[in-house]
Parts: C-alpha cells; sequence; structure tokens
C-alpha cells in the first residue's frame, strides 16, 4: 500500500513539474508569409528568372530569423557576411503546385520560444526571411554553394517581441505587400491580388577575391596567347 501511494504521489509531482515548466515557457507565435492566400490576394517569391517556387521542380529554404549585425544593409550583397551574421529561429518550404497549394507562396506559423537561445537573443530584433533556391539544409556548404539568393523584411512586422508563458504572443507577419528587399528584386503589384508583392532572388557577387583570381587567369591566357602567336 506504501509503495502504491508512493508511487501515486510521484507521478502526481512528475505532473505539477511538467504543467509548472509549460507555463513558464516564453515562446511568441510568428505568423510569417503571405497573407491567408484563400484571401485571393498574397506575396509572391520567385528566382531571378521570375519562375515561381514550389515544393517539387523548384524548391528553396527559407529561414525566418535576424542579423547580429543590425548594419546588414550593406553587406546584403556578400552571402558569406550574410550567412555568418543570420541566426535561424524557423524554416519552411514554398507551397504548390497543386489544389492544396499555391505556388510562390510562403504561409507558415511558428512557435519561437523566447526563454532560450536563440530565441531570447531575438527579442526586440527586427525579423527577416531569407530565401535560398534548391538549398535543402541549412548547412555552410549549402548556403555558400547557391547562385541566387534573397533577403526581404518588412517595415509593418516591427520587432521581435517576448512571449508570454504558456499561451504565446502573436506576432503577425502576414501580409501581401513587402516593402524592403536587401537582396534581390521587389516587383511592385507583381503577386497574386491587388496591390500584393513579388520578390525574386538576385545573383551572388563574386568577393573582391574572386575577381582577382578572375582577373588573374585573364592575364595568364592572353600572356600565353601572346606566346603562342610569337612562336
Amino acid at each position: 500500500m506504501y509503495r502504491m501511494l508512493s508511487k501515486f504521489a510521484l507521478a502526481i509531482s512528475l505532473l505539477v513539474a511538467a504543467q509548472q515548466a509549460n507555463a513558464q515557457s516564453d515562446y511568441t507565435v510568428v505568423q510569417w508569409g503571405s497573407n491567408n492566400p484563400l484571401l485571393g490576394s498574397y506575396y509572391t517569391l520567385g528566382d531571378s528568372s521570375d519562375t515561381l517556387f514550389n515544393a517539387t521542380t523548384n524548391t528553396a529554404f527559407l529561414g525566418l530569423g535576424y542579423f547580429t549585425d543590425p548594419s546588414v544593409g550593406t553587406y546584403a550583397s556578400d552571402i558569406s557576411s550574410v550567412y555568418s551574421n543570420f541566426v535561424l529561429l524557423a524554416s519552411s518550404g514554398v507551397s504548390g503546385p497543386g489544389a492544396d497549394g499555391f505556388e510562390g507562396a510562403l504561409s507558415n506559423s511558428s512557435n519561437i520560444y523566447t526563454d532560450m537561445e536563440p530565441g531570447s537573443s531575438a527579442v526586440g530584433m527586427p525579423l527577416y526571411v531569407f530565401v535560398l533556391p534548391g538549398v535543402s539544409e541549412y548547412t555552410e556548404a549549402q548556403v555558400l554553394a547557391v547562385a541566387e539568393y534573397a533577403i526581404y523584411t518588412d517595415s509593418s512586422w516591427g520587432i521581435m517581441p517576448l512571449g508570454s508563458g504558456g499561451t504565446g504572443t502573436l506576432d503577425d507577419n502576414w501580409t501581401n505587400t513587402i516593402d524592403t528587399v536587401l537582396w534581390g528584386t521587389l516587383v511592385p503589384d507583381g503577386g497574386v491580388g491587388a496591390g500584393s508583392s513579388k520578390i525574386l532572388t538576385g545573383a551572388v557577387v563574386p568577393e573582391p577575391s574572386t575577381y582577382s583570381a578572375l582577373f588573374g587567369l585573364a592575364t595568364l591566357l592572353v600572356l600565353q596567347l601572346r606566346r603562342r602567336r610569337q612562336a
């Protein structure tokens, strides 16, 4: 009898502890992406050839996060610097095609826990979306191998709020217009529905060292051609 009561008391204690832990968990529910596509107005995402991303033939990795360096706009053309300063909070693919999906649309909700890293450091920071065509896993090797990418945010998103224990604080980043594209191309009224935006990825810009290497290679080729002609 004593053992049974002890086990019962232990089970109750664990249940209470679990409930207290859940109640103390601070998180923000971030709705990020287009407006509900069923409303008929949402922004779309595509590559540099203006082909919309989808879930099968033209895939893309979309990361929601913040930058440790707030001056991201000054180095947005350098994907290596972008990767080293971007802190990933949540990720998603792109919808479609098909009856249940909308090509080029992103409609997603994520719980960002603000009582632990990296969510705790995200509080008070503006959120951005990092678009990476053809990437399946967010690794340095895959990110730095892309030929094009996009970074965007919107002035209406505000900053990442502190979550409330147990229930969550809603941070609504669904919109059909995007007004800030740090890298890539913004096409106003290019999405689906009145006033909707379209964001297209932009080509990776070679680093200065790459330019130097290419210039050196071109110089060697010219010298080789001159030698052949002289011979």
